[in-house]
């Protein structure tokens, strides 16, 4: 590897953190709540929500950031469109398609994006070892590959270990690391054809008032409010609600009745949006004013600082 290739993938892209400083800068400040560990911290979109090699793949006569570099070119052609709809402007249909292709793939390229295919591809695999349909040829090319990208010799057993484990239910395949990475462009691609067969609103508020949107290491929330804490991001009905905070101002919302519209965003709208936002997170949870809107669970708005008092406190209590 090249000394100037980057080790440190950006889970979620740090341009688009940036839109959550005050200053849309990636050296800009950036609050970040931790809900698994339940405290607050500051850094910086070029230093937050990264991961070592994220997005390295280890395969023969293959470039190991072959994705890091795509997923890079992505973000800088549609930057811009990203930026124009955070200030609230829709100047043409290319803006919103870019800002749809924006969270496609970040709803694929995140952990719980990989968490779901790796799972997925599990499932495949375990059907598939367990009829014989794959062959030992192309399991120790799977087990090379596993190997290769940090798995035990006890994750990855030898064909007729794996077979036999499998059928005595004492083992299971883990999801494939490769595979999972390869396969980005074409969920995102997937995932960017049905974000637009929806209607869409741009919802703009002003983050001075009223603390703005906030944003997460999984900001695309699909499904009511009461089904999101750990689903995936495929969802399977059309007309259920889909939220994506653009920046701390704005933020597209689909919804059974949406129009293709910008619209003033109401306290309610904005606290709505960011509790979505908040129990769709895989983890972190990111914002630019010290504090902002969310609803409880009678739809009144509340401080977000009480929300995540309560988290700190029910951690104290476990």
């Amino acid at each position: 590897m090249g000394g100037s290739e980057p080790r440190k993938h950006h889970i979620i892209p740090a341009f688009y953190l940036a839109g959550f400083t005050m200053t849309d800068s990636q050296t800009g400040m950036l609050r970040i709540f931790d809900q698994r560990e339940a405290i607050r911290y500051k850094s910086i979109p070029k230093m937050a929500c990264r991961q070592t090699d994220f997005f390295r793949v280890d395969q023969p006569g293959v470039d190991p950031n072959a994705m890091e570099k795509l997923l890079s070119w992505h973000e800088g052609k549609v930057a811009t469109s990203t930026r124009e709809m955070g200030a609230g402007r829709v100047e043409h249909k290319r803006t919103v398609g870019e800002a749809l292709s924006l969270a496609a793939v970040i709803a694929v390229r995140n952990r719980r994006g990989r968490r779901t295919i790796q799972d997925n591809a599990r499932a495949t695999i375990a059907k598939k070892l367990r009829s014989g349909e794959i062959t030992p040829e192309q399991w120790e090319s799977l087990r090379a590959s596993e190997l290769r990208h940090g798995a035990t010799p006890d994750e990855v057993p030898d064909y007729g270990d794996a077979r036999d484990g499998l059928l005595k239910g004492e083992w299971f395949p883990q999801g494939p690391i490769a595979p999972a990475i390869g396969i980005i462009p074409e969920l995102q691609e997937w995932l960017m054809k049905t974000l637009h067969q929806q209607h869409w609103e741009l919802h703009v508020t002003d983050s001075t008032t009223n603390g703005g949107f906030i944003t997460s290491d999984s900001p695309v929330a699909f499904g009511q409010l009461e089904a999101l804490p750990g689903r995936d991001f495929v969802f399977r009905n059309p007309f259920e609600e889909i939220t994506f905070p653009m920046n701390r101002n704005a933020a597209l919302v689909s919804y059974p009745g949406a129009r293709d519209s910008s619209c003033e965003a109401t306290d309610a709208i904005v606290a709505h949006v960011n509790t979505r936002t908040m129990y769709h997170s895989d983890r972190l949870i990111f914002h630019a004013q010290d504090d902002f809107l969310l609803e409880d669970p009678e739809k009144k708005i509340r401080k977000g600082s009480e929300g995540m008092k309560l988290i700190a406190e029910a951690k104290r209590r476990a």
